[in-house]
């Protein structure tokens, strides 16, 4: 088996960060990126708490990175995309299909959002989609099963 970096969720962004194989120039994108993580998992459990659920927490989530995952900046950009464009996906499609009128308006802010740092992310000439594919929850799941722990 392959070796495995262990990160948790308050230290998944920080991950490329850390690793430093982007380059300092990178870094200020990076927090930029971590800081809108935070705000968005903020925003998502105001919505939980306000529907009477209980939200996750920062130490439900373990994630679990491949130690080649970050060994190289191509490495580090492609581990990232995976994550974020699952994320945006499950984003635009519960802007599209959840009931309640204010979720839609913030479930679009955070797909917007997360496409932004796809984009930042995203090596330098690599085209930009179109029309990005949007996720049930059961698709975008998958692609980060593989991370969490």
């Amino acid at each position: 088996m392959a070796p495995r970096t262990y990160w948790s969720r308050r230290s998944a962004s920080s991950a490329p960060i850390q690793a430093g194989r982007l380059g300092p120039a990178a870094r200020p994108t990076l927090q930029r990126g971590r800081s809108a993580s935070t705000l968005q998992a903020r925003a998502l459990s105001g919505l939980l708490t306000g529907a009477g659920d209980t939200p996750a927490t920062a130490e439900d989530f373990e994630f679990v990175f491949p130690a080649a995952s970050l060994a190289t900046a191509a490495a580090i950009r492609r581990t990232g995309l995976t994550l974020l464009n699952a994320t945006r996906g499950a984003y635009q499609s519960a802007s599209a299909t959840t009931s309640e009128s204010s979720y839609r308006v913030l479930f679009a802010s955070l797909a917007a959002s997360v496409a932004e740092q796809v984009g930042a992310l995203a090596p330098p000439g690599a085209g930009v989609e179109s029309f990005p594919a949007a996720l049930e929850l059961e698709t975008a799941s998958a692609a980060l099963e593989a991370y969490l722990g």
